[in-house]
C-alpha cells in the first residue's frame, strides 16, 4: 500500500503533463486512424494487436496510458480536454457539466449542474448520484484505487476511506446538482476532474476491488466486451450525443504475445490493421 501511494505522488506531475494531451491521444487512437485509412470507411471496424495487456477497464483503477487510452473514449466526464489541436486542445471545458462550476468566495465549494438527458450505452440517463458514485469507489478503502489521492481535500475522504464514515459528507448530489466541499482551497481542482477516475457509473456499481469489466459507457465509445489478456472490443455508443470523434463503428484490440514480426505478416495479411507495439527494427 505504501508503495502504491508513493508511486501516486511521483507519477502526479507526468500525470498533470499528459492529461493536457490526453483528448489529442484520444483523437489519434480512436478517430484519426479509421477516418484517415484508405481501405476502410468511417463506418468500419479497426484492429489493433498489442502485447502488453491491459489490467483494468474500470475508471477507478485504471491508471497506466494504455488503459486510460480506453477510458477517455468511453467515458464522459464533467470536465474534460477537447479533441483539438492546442491552444485549444489545452483547455479545460465543460463535458457533461453544464457550465463551468459555482465556485464559492473562499474556493472551497463547488457546484456542477449536469447536462440532462445524458445517457450511457444501456440507455440510463445519468444525473448528479453517478458521479458521487464515482467519489464514494475512488475512496473507498477495499477499493485501493489511486483516486483517492485526489480526493483528501474533500470534506470526509479521509474518514470514508478509513472506514470511520459511511459516505463522503462533503459530496451531495440532487438531481441534476452535484455540491463538492472542500477542507481547502484547490486551484487545480476543476482540473481533476479530468481524470478517468471521476467518470460517472451507476449507483448500483459494486464495490469490487478486482474491478468490474463492463462499465457502461458514457463517451462516445463503451467497452462491448472484456476478456482479460486476450480481448477488448469497443464499440460506438447509440446514445452518445456529444461532440467529440467518433468515425469508426469499432475498435478491437487483440491483446496477444506475439512477435513484432508477426505482427507485421499479419497487418500484411489483412488480418489486423495497426501494431500497436510497432514493428521489427529492420522493416
Amino acid at each position: 500500500m505504501h508503495e502504491r501511494s508513493s508511486m501516486r505522488r511521483k507519477l502526479w506531475l507526468s500525470i498533470v503533463m499528459a492529461a493536457v494531451g490526453a483528448g489529442l491521444l484520444v483523437a489519434a487512437g480512436f478517430a484519426g486512424p479509421a477516418s484517415s485509412s484508405t481501405q476502410r470507411s468511417s463506418a468500419g471496424t479497426f484492429t489493433f494487436s498489442k502485447s502488453i495487456g491491459i489490467t483494468y477497464v474500470d475508471p477507478a483503477l485504471a491508471y497506466f496510458a494504455d488503459e486510460w487510452l480506453i477510458e477517455y473514449a468511453t467515458c464522459a466526464k464533467l470536465m474534460n480536454y477537447p479533441d483539438a489541436k492546442q491552444p485549444k486542445g489545452n483547455q479545460v471545458l465543460p463535458e457533461v457539466a453544464a457550465g463551468f462550476p459555482r465556485i464559492s468566495r473562499n474556493g472551497r465549494q463547488y457546484t456542477f449542474t449536469i447536462k440532462r438527458g445524458w445517457r450511457y450505452n444501456t440507455g440510463k440517463t445519468i444525473t448528479a448520484a453517478d458521479f458521487k458514485q464515482a467519489f464514494l469507489r475512488g475512496a473507498n478503502k477495499d477499493m485501493n484505487s489511486p483516486s483517492v489521492s485526489y480526493e483528501h481535500e474533500i470534506v470526509g475522504a479521509d474518514a470514508y476511506n478509513k472506514g470511520t464514515a459511511s459516505t463522503i459528507a462533503g459530496v451531495k448530489a440532487s438531481g441534476n446538482k452535484l455540491t463538492i466541499r472542500l477542507t481547502r482551497a484547490a486551484p487545480d481542482f476543476v482540473s481533476r476532474m479530468t481524470m478517468p477516475f471521476f467518470c460517472p457509473l451507476p449507483p448500483s456499481t459494486p464495490f469490487d476491488p478486482n474491478g468490474i469489466n463492463n462499465p457502461p459507457g458514457s463517451g462516445p465509445y463503451y467497452i462491448a466486451n472484456y476478456t482479460p489478456d486476450r480481448l477488448i472490443d469497443v464499440r460506438t455508443n447509440p446514445n452518445y450525443k456529444g461532440k467529440r470523434p467518433h468515425h469508426a463503428t469499432r475498435f478491437v484490440y487483440k491483446l496477444t504475445n506475439a512477435s513484432l514480426e508477426a505482427c507485421r505478416l499479419q497487418t500484411i495479411q489483412g488480418g489486423i490493421d495497426w501494431c500497436d507495439d510497432g514493428i521489427p527494427p529492420n522493416t
